[in-house]
């Protein structure tokens, strides 16, 4: 026997109310919002759509008539009362509907967008939900759950790694060459000091790249494992190959691959002071978790890898797909 459709939002159901849903729900769809400019003099049009991402989508609607079991005149005013005292006393939430399962939708009822009459007529109270434009997977990425694998949409992969380095050797840089301040890098290097310290590396260094205009051997009794450092423009002080990015031998490459329509954001958890890079893109993160980050994954593969010191890495990425 087939479950009667319900939606659940805001902590309670539509079963709690004893409402049934009726046959005539709508549930839109987003529209891409373009933004086209004509060029002067030309017939050529532009789309700025994506010039600050992926393609923005305009909000979607749901509409439910929701039918009142009873249709006295008083008891429909009152049962209209507590349900839209339920469903008006937040703002977005997670909203469930049972016709969809294993997705949900972020979800807000409103009261002033086209067509959201709120009327009661004959024991039927139609609703309008506004919602962010897409529907969100329940189960993160990366899950292993067969059997609530949904087909074609969901990927079988890894979302968390364990990488140890052990800065065996390093790549030597010459000048000219560019070179990146890996994240856990804290101190230069002084030729002058007996024990080949110098000066604290300030953080915002850190995921910047320069030109390198001068280097140096390291004495075998300063700062092993580095041989060599480097003088970057505009720096003044020495920059040992092991806290370069560029010289790095050693690093975690990895795939992680977004089968939604657009970017997420995924949470990140870090052990260690961490560089990732994406193409040209480099973030930096120290130990923690991050969860509204610069780094979002771009639908389909993204290819990064992540460099580290000589640690134990152990790096979490938690997100879910966003479909239409």
């Amino acid at each position: 026997m087939a479950l009667i459709p319900y939606f659940e939002f805001n902590g309670k159901s539509t079963r709690d109310f004893g409402l049934t849903i009726g046959r005539d729900v709508e549930i839109g769809y987003p529209s891409k919002d373009k933004k086209i400019k004509d060029a002067i003099w030309s017939n050529k049009q532009y789309d700025f759509s994506k010039l600050y991402g992926g393609q923005k989508y305009t909000n979607r609607l749901l509409k439910f008539p929701l039918h009142i079991m009873n249709k006295s005149e008083s008891s429909v005013y009152f049962q209209n009362s507590k349900i839209i005292n339920w469903l008006m006393a937040s703002g977005r939430r997670p909203f469930y509907y049972s016709e969809i399962p294993g997705f949900y939708f972020m979800a807000e009822l409103v009261s002033d967008v086209e067509y959201d009459l709120q009327h009661v007529h004959d024991g039927v109270l139609e609703i309008v939900f506004e919602c962010y434009p897409f529907m969100i997977d329940m189960l993160p990425e990366g899950h292993d759950l067969v059997a609530f694998m949904k087909i074609p949409f969901d990927v079988r992969q890894r979302t968390n790694f364990t990488y140890k380095s052990t800065w065996s050797s390093f790549k030597q840089l010459n000048i000219g060459d560019y070179a990146t301040y890996g994240a856990w890098s804290t101190q230069y290097y002084d030729p002058n000091s007996s024990t080949g310290g110098g000066a604290s590396i300030s953080p915002q260094f850190h995921g910047y790249t320069y030109e390198i205009i001068d280097k140096i051997s390291v004495a075998m009794s300063d700062r092993r494992p580095s041989r060599y450092a480097y003088k970057l423009a505009g720096h003044s002080g020495w920059l040992l190959e092991q806290d370069v990015v560029q010289a790095q031998t050693e690093y975690l490459e990895f795939v992680l691959v977004n089968p939604g329509i657009t970017g997420v954001t995924p949470i990140i958890t870090t052990s260690h002071k961490v560089t990732i890079m994406r193409d040209n893109e480099i973030y930096n993160l120290m130990p923690g978790t991050y969860g509204n980050g610069e780094l979002t994954l771009n639908p389909g593969i993204n290819k990064m890898q992540a460099y580290i010191a000589n640690v134990t890495l152990e790096l979490d990425f938690s997100f879910h797909k966003e479909l239409i």
